[in-house]
């Protein structure tokens, strides 16, 4: 499921500042999240759940080097595609 910041913000009891530094995380991070992680379409940006969980419980972990492997805990109909 893709959320918007103001849906994160609501869901994680966090302010806006720290979703926009979690978006930088996984922005700066690309190569540890599918293509799919973020989408754009001009002022409008969804940010895939289990993306944003993961880049959010292990912070400190990914800044390191040794978080633990991005595991997706969602399939969606164009990875399954390009899977084949």
């Amino acid at each position: 499921m893709y959320l918007s910041k103001a849906k994160l913000m609501e869901e994680y009891g966090i302010s806006k500042s720290s979703v926009d530094r979690i978006l930088k995380l996984i922005r700066d991070h690309s190569a540890r999240y599918p293509k799919s992680a973020v989408i754009r379409s001009g002022n409008i940006v969804r940010i895939r759940d289990d993306v944003f969980l993961d880049a959010f419980q292990y912070t400190d972990q990914i800044m390191c080097g040794i978080a633990p492997k991005f595991v997706p805990n969602e399939r969606h109909a164009w990875e399954r595609i390009s899977a084949l």
